[in-house]
């Protein structure tokens, strides 16, 4: 049952059936008297079988010569022994009843509701009559196919939309019981294929409906349909939701089958190329001699022309079925590289007690309860994913890798083939052999990825590596020549050290020399350095340059430990009485009180003074260069599409003009190694204190390193990868916000719908990767709900379709969102009161909100007790609701002595770093 709700004024339009004639002359909706020219920027031309075929949207590998579905009813399958495979690519439909089977997505999101059953591992039983599936799998699955078959039917007699057959009576293929364990799985993996004919019927009869009442023309209003499905109090608000945010009914996506449509000789019945076009459905059509003749004579015809740069690109090509971009094992090849370079740092620093471990796991890999990783097939890129498998042994030899630093497997049926024998040794000790690693199913109802603590505690697990070893340099340039024997120069492996240390031979030392994981080095009477760890000084080292000098007062005032609580909390670290005892907490102490008050603290102090050289001398300040970005790339999203109806403020006559016009750029920070860079990208930075801070770092750390570095603390960043040409198209959205009506009360169901969309986003590779630099409460989210830190590490990959920076210095392409992208991970809803009034209400802080409360760019430990109190405040939903952005930005507001600080440091970073740049070596903080 749908959630109560309070009425509303909408008035519901008239609904004037579309006929299926009427399809054939639909046309988006445009101004003027002549159609707009279709957009072919994704359009491809084919030669298939010697003819030529245009699609103007669709432009992936492996389209071959069409079969024709007549409609009949002869042609309906049987999910019990047909596989859904056969209506996986496009074909010709001649009937309007099969149209829909163009709408079929060619993968199935399981991931996501209301799907998310089918992504459930599938519990198999036995009795005396034969093996048979979980009866509440089967049940959950009966459950979905009957929710889904009545919003079907609902719609369709709504909009009363021609007749439809769908092309299997069920989706389920289920028996009592069956003779093995292996058919009863196989079972119920194709009833999960088959569901792919219900995405198709619904987004097909969900199109018709938009056309229906003309959808298109109110973006700012929700659909029709959906207000209809709302108001029949039938049907879970949570799914109706869904049907919009995934292929149901969202239409992000291209990767729909799609169809073949004759253009000259047009079946009555058959829908446009405008219709399919419309809704991201791939066209194709032949375009030979005589469809370029006729395109000469009419205007409709010479609209759907392919574009010339487009034919060209096959005049010498009989047949084209070109490979994917790139090479598919290239991820797995990087990250094992990593692995082995990682172990051979390792070795060279590890005590006595790590070489032992080490040495008994290479001899005696466990298989089984340690974490394993599968590496998948997820949109064409190799991507590594935690399993929940609890062995290894369903992989072969070749198909398994053990890290014996990590103490972890990575498998995949993409490392090589299983051999015979290991097959036949399998099947006797009833082992069952590891499905492909591009289809196996993942129970997504547990956290794919490590908590934060422990995602962190992996992320420096070489923690053993001594900072005080000198890594093993190989400074030898290796030249190799390609094919063409044009001479490339490889970078080295690791950046020289003559790169990385000061030119000067004496290095002046005045304080910490580098921060070490919140470590300060202290001498003690006898001049001997120790090692103190103290949380508040490391935080005022990285965001206010706070150094503390090598020889301390013996003695020092000791303030009352208000002021210390005070200041931790500013900062949001902790500290124990150690640090209070020490003679470095009143120092940090005053130094905090300085630059609140925004006064010019003891320069003995300070990076940013004159009189201390410690930040100057940085050699990774000398490999930043400052760029000038157009407005808008500094958040690496879209401006958005429909911005929020507000109600406009009346004018104030007594108001002030304004004399300074906004800027129209932003200024980002990019680290370049230049011809020492071990990785192909660039560190992008987006303020000047997070880039001291970066330069605050040790000298020897890689751009990975710092990469590493900033995500694993939540600072906001980028990695570039320079470019010749820039993509001309942004990845389209993968996701809307989910609407709701006025009153409406948020149930835990809501949450859980919201955890599954979040955790089904962060698969896509892209997503994950840019929230996960997002930095802040994206970073968080991204993190709990199943993006691992790993995944930034090897940059962004080239592809048609990227975000891009461009700049003065070169043009980049990067990982970026869409602000509906960035709003779905923070759980965002649109409450309508009205058609044109609409509120905001998130289960966490959105970006833009929580940009403009938190002045510290990192993640500190009050930011972390509030996402726990957040989390913890939503097992209880009868007494709290998602909030506004007013009602967040009241929780999460830090104090005005922070916002004091920032703004203080902040102006004296700027004052640094433009006298660094003009290389006058002038006081910043005189």
């Amino acid at each position: 049952m749908a959630n109560t709700t309070q009425s509303s004024p909408w008035v519901e339009p008239v609904i004037t059936p579309v006929s299926e004639s009427s399809l054939s002359t639909f046309k988006a909706p445009f101004a003027g008297n002549v159609a707009p020219p279709l957009d072919k920027s994704r359009g491809r031309v084919y030669k298939i079988n010697g003819q030529i075929y245009y699609s103007p949207n669709c432009s992936r590998d492996g389209i071959q010569e069409p079969s024709v579905y007549s409609g009949s009813r002869s042609q309906i399958r049987d999910p019990r022994f047909d596989k859904v495979k056969e209506f996986l690519k496009p074909a010709t439909w001649c009937s309007p009843r099969t149209t829909y089977l163009a709408f079929m997505p060619t993968y199935l999101d399981m991931y996501s509701p209301p799907l998310t059953p089918l992504s459930l591992d599938v519990p198999v039983h036995r009795n005396s009559r034969g093996f048979f599936l979980d009866a509440e799998f089967v049940l959950s699955l009966t459950r979905i196919e009957t929710e889904l078959r009545n919003i079907f039917e609902d719609i369709s007699d709504h909009f009363a939309v021609h007749e439809i057959l769908p092309i299997a009576p069920t989706a389920l293929s289920f028996e009592m019981f069956f003779e093995t364990k292996k058919l009863a799985l196989k079972a119920a993996e194709r009833s999960r294929e088959w569901f792919a004919m219900w995405v198709g019927v619904i987004a097909y009869v969900i199109a018709v409906a938009q056309i229906t009442t003309n959808d298109a023309e109110r973006p700012d209003e929700p659909p029709t349909w959906w207000q209809m499905l709302s108001r029949k109090d039938t049907h879970s608000a949570n799914i109706i939701s869904s049907l919009s945010m995934t292929a149901f009914g969202g239409f992000h996506k291209r990767d729909r089958v799609g169809t073949f449509l004759d253009i000259l000789d047009t079946p009555l019945c058959q829908p446009s190329v405008d219709f399919f076009h419309h809704f991201k459905v791939p066209v194709f059509y032949a375009w030979g001699p005589a469809e370029a003749v006729t395109a000469l004579k009419d205007p409709d015809i010479a609209r759907l022309a392919p574009l010339p740069e487009q034919l060209q690109a096959v005049a010498s090509y009989l047949i084209i079925q070109p490979s994917t971009g790139g090479d598919f094992m290239e991820p797995w090849r990087v990250y094992k590289q990593q692995i082995d370079e990682k172990r051979q740092r390792r070795i060279l620093t590890e005590t006595p007690q790590q070489r032992s471990t080490r040495l008994n796991r290479e001899l005696n890999p466990r298989t089984s309860k340690v974490p394993i990783y599968v590496w998948r097939n997820l949109g064409g890129i190799l991507v590594r994913c935690p399993s929940d498998e609890d062995s290894v042994l369903g992989f072969g030899e070749n198909q398994r890798v053990y890290n014996s630093i990590d103490n972890e497997w990575d498998c995949s049926t993409y490392f090589g083939e299983l051999g015979e024998e290991e097959a036949a040794d399998m099947e006797e000790a009833g082992i069952m052999v590891a499905d492909s690693s591009s289809v196996e199913p993942v129970d997504i109802r547990q956290a794919y990825y490590h908590s934060l603590a422990q995602g962190l505690d992996d992320l420096h697990r070489d923690m053993g590596v001594m900072e005080g070893v000198d890594d093993v340099v190989d400074n030898s340039v290796e030249e190799s020549r390609s094919a063409e024997g044009v001479e490339h120069v490889a970078p080295p492996a690791v950046v020289p050290n003559n790169l990385l240390v000061h030119p000067s031979s004496v290095m002046r030392v005045v304080g910490l020399s580098r921060p070490t994981n919140s470590g300060t080095f202290i001498a003690d009477a006898l001049g001997n350095l120790h090692l103190h760890e103290y949380e508040p000084v490391d935080l005022l080292l990285r965001f206010a340059g706070f150094r503390v000098p090598l020889r301390l007062a013996s003695s020092s005032k000791v303030l009352h430990r208000s002021f210390y609580d005070k200041m931790s909390k500013d900062l949001g670290g902790s500290f124990n009485e150690d640090f209070l005892r020490s003679p470095v907490a009143s120092l940090a102490l005053e130094f905090w009180n300085a630059i609140t008050n925004e006064t010019v603290p003891n320069a003995a102090f300070w990076d940013l003074s004159d009189v201390n050289e410690e930040l100057r001398v940085s050699p990774h300040l000398r490999m930043f260069h400052a760029v000038e970005v157009p407005k808008g790339e500094r958040l690496l999203e879209p401006v958005e599409l429909h911005p929020e109806l507000v109600k406009p403020k009346k004018p104030n006559p007594n108001a002030k003009p304004q004399t300074v016009p906004p800027l129209n750029h932003d200024t980002i920070f990019i680290l370049d190694y230049g011809n020492f860079s071990t990785v192909p990208w660039r560190l992008a930075i987006f303020s000047v204190i997070d880039m001291l801070m970066v330069c605050r770092l040790p000298p020897r750390m890689t751009e990975q390193d710092l990469l590493q570095d900033l995500v694993s603390r939540g600072v906001a960043c980028q990695t570039l990868l320079p470019m010749s040409r820039i993509p001309s198209q942004l990845p389209p959205p993968v996701a809307s916000v989910p609407l709701r009506l006025s009153g409406y009360r948020f149930t835990s169901a809501d949450f859980k719908a919201y955890e599954d969309h979040t955790r089904a986003l962060l698969q896509n590779p892209r997503i994950a990767r840019a929230a996960l630099l997002s930095g802040g409460i994206l970073w968080r989210v991204a993190l709990r709900y199943s993006a691992s830190i790993a995944l930034v590490t090897n940059g962004p990959r080239p592809q048609a379709e990227s975000f891009t920076v461009s700049s003065a210095g070169g043009d980049y392409i990067q990982d970026g969102l869409h602000v509906e992208e960035a709003n779905v991970l923070c759980g965002l809803y649109y409450i309508y009161k009205s058609a044109l009034h609409r509120e905001k209400v998130s289960w966490f802080p959105l970006m833009t909100t929580w940009r403009s409360k938190n002045t510290l760019s990192f993640w500190t430990d009050a930011n972390e007790r509030f996402f726990d109190r957040t989390e913890e405040s939503w097992k209880d939903l009868e007494h709290n609701q998602p909030l506004s952005a007013s009602r967040w930005g009241a929780l999460i507001g830090q104090s005005s002595s922070v916002r004091r600080a920032d703004r203080f440091i902040r102006h004296h970073s700027s004052l640094f770093w433009d006298s660094y740049r003009r290389g006058e070596g002038g006081s910043a903080g005189a």
